[in-house]
């Protein structure tokens, strides 16, 4: 199980605290200074991540005004990465370029990101000593408003010839735009264990197995992905669907005058129910999955059809904040 806080301004994560409810507990915890609170683009952050072993911490920086853009990040944990980037942006193309040191060995990475009206793309990769050798490429279509028609989201990546994955998901009615490839701050570079990561995300977003439904905010998404490791390849397929907003889709109905519980229940909760399943085909395992959201609040729960397989929660806790 996983509990989550999540506080944002805006579009933009300000904390972000998660702790895993195992046998050996894992704890994370990411605070996040947007630049616009000091009068610059970009941000400032700090994590860490609690084991019963180790703590891993780190700090990352995207600060600049206009076309140029400084970043970077120093993390401390299983490896030791210090790291600088330059990033080049205009409204519809940016170009990062950058390295760094990870445990006395000099890596580089770079990233393109580009976007049209009803598309957006994002390349990048990362090498060096140490079996860093990865590519990445993320590409989006989606309607130019948000919500109003289909949509699909494609991630490919390789980290050598026999270990590469691609993953696509189809949406009816796409709720996301460029910065589901772009991510919101571009080239993040926490962690960077391995990589760095062309949609990263400085405080550690972790999702549950195919792309989030959240994507959606008609009543279907369905996800494929294929992965393969050295001696082994799977096939995962995925279909989600939100029964109440099929129905209402089909018979629409007036808007609800109602307020107080009724209101809450009618217009935020019920509209939040998801039911679906994945399945893995080679290995032959089926898994049911739900959610339900009581706003804030919302529950996340898979449930494998198969004997002795464990049930996997996430709670999460989200709130807006304006300042």
């Amino acid at each position: 199980m996983i509990a989550r806080v999540e506080l944002y301004n805006g579009t933009s994560p300000v904390l972000r605290a998660e702790r895993e409810l195992e046998e050996d507990p894992l704890q994370r915890l990411g605070i996040m200074l947007p630049g616009s609170a000091v009068g610059v683009d970009g941000y400032a952050s700090l994590f860490l991540e609690d084991r019963p072993d180790r703590t891993d911490v780190g700090a990352a920086f995207e600060i600049g005004r206009g076309v140029p853009l400084l970043g970077g990040s120093i993390e401390r944990g299983v490896d030791r990465f210090t790291g600088l980037y330059l990033k080049l942006r205009r409204p519809n193309v940016e170009l990062g370029l950058g390295g760094g040191d990870r445990n006395g060995d000099l890596i580089g990475h770079a990233g393109l990101y580009l976007k049209g009206a009803r598309w957006s793309a994002a390349w990048g990769g990362a090498r060096g000593p140490g079996g860093v050798d990865f590519q990445h490429l993320a590409a989006t279509w989606h309607p130019v408003e948000r919500g109003t028609a289909p949509g699909a989201h494609l991630i490919a990546e390789r980290r050598s010839a026999d270990r590469y994955a691609a993953e696509l998901m189809l949406v009816d009615r796409a709720s996301f735009n460029h910065f589901a490839v772009w991510g919101q701050f571009g080239m993040a570079q926490w962690p960077h264990r391995r990589t760095f990561e062309a949609v990263g995300d400085v405080m550690r977003f972790v999702r549950p197995p195919i792309f989030l439904h959240g994507y959606t905010s008609g009543a279907l998404a369905v996800s494929g992905r294929y992965e393969r490791v050295p001696g082994a390849h799977e096939l995962i397929l995925d279909a989600r669907v939100f029964p109440v907003r099929a129905f209402r889709r089909a018979s629409p109905l007036p808007p609800d005058p109602r307020t107080g519980v009724a209101g809450y229940v009618v217009n935020r909760v019920i509209p939040t129910i998801m039911i679906g399943a994945f399945r893995k085909t080679r290995a032959g395992t089926t898994t049911v999955l739900g959610e339900i959201g009581f706003p804030p609040v919302s529950v996340y729960a898979e449930v494998p059809t198969q004997e002795g397989a464990r049930t996997y929660v996430f709670v999460q806790y989200r709130q807006g904040l304006a300042f």
